[in-house]
């Protein structure tokens, strides 16, 4: 889908989709920082060593970089790097051995063939909501399922057909790859793809930008 230029555009409606569910998946050959122990006195600490480094879903970016930023205070000799791209991206790195772990938004069998998926073990780590937000101009507080669908399916185009100003409406969403987005589609849409078309609204590479 073709990113547009966001100047002058009026009534937007910014679709900010935050996977229903989150998952990091490693395969079975991923690595892993090794332990060692070191004595002091009578106390014996664990000193982890090693790299690990993941990717994917931009919605899970900020949990895993609190929860690098936790474990280096406690093993600093462990080297753990993340980074976004999208759940596609992230599943599909973690199969091809880029990197340890792919986060993303949908389990790996929903983004794979059947005989990748199976290369893949999913660890459920969060679940989170995801809301549909307006822009307050619009005076609107209340939409329904039905009227969110009209919406993405291209059907309504101005806020005047849903009880708001006669302005065009903008959508703002993630690109196709988004695990965030692929959860939207099923769940809200019902399975209907027609926001994957390239003449509705703008899209953008992570939750944060959208």
């Amino acid at each position: 889908m073709k990113k547009r230029t966001l100047k002058l555009m009026v009534g937007a409606i910014v679709i900010a989709m935050v996977g229903s569910v989150m998952v990091g998946c490693g395969n079975a050959s991923g690595g892993a920082p090794a332990n060692d122990s070191k004595t002091e006195g009578t106390k014996t600490e664990a000193t982890v060593k090693g790299s690990i480094t993941m990717s994917g879903s931009s919605a899970l970016l900020p949990l895993m970089e609190k929860t690098i930023e936790t474990f280096n205070k406690k093993y600093p000799d462990a080297e753990i790097g993340a980074q976004a791209g999208g759940s596609g991206t992230g599943l599909t790195q973690v199969l091809d051995g880029t990197v340890n772990i792919g986060n993303s938004d949908v389990f790996a069998e929903e983004k794979l063939d059947a005989a990748k998926a199976k290369e893949l073990v999913d660890h459920k780590v969060v679940a989170q909501g995801f809301g549909i937000v307006v822009s307050k101009s619009l005076g609107i507080d209340n939409l329904t399922s039905a009227q969110i669908k009209d919406i993405f399916s291209g059907k309504v185009t101005n806020w005047k057909e849903v009880g708001g100003p006669d302005k065009a409406i903008l959508l703002i969403h993630r690109t196709a790859g988004s695990g965030t987005r692929a959860t939207f589609e099923k769940t809200v849409l019902g399975g209907d793809k027609s926001a994957e078309n390239e003449a509705l609204g703008v899209t953008q590479d992570s939750n944060g930008a959208v």
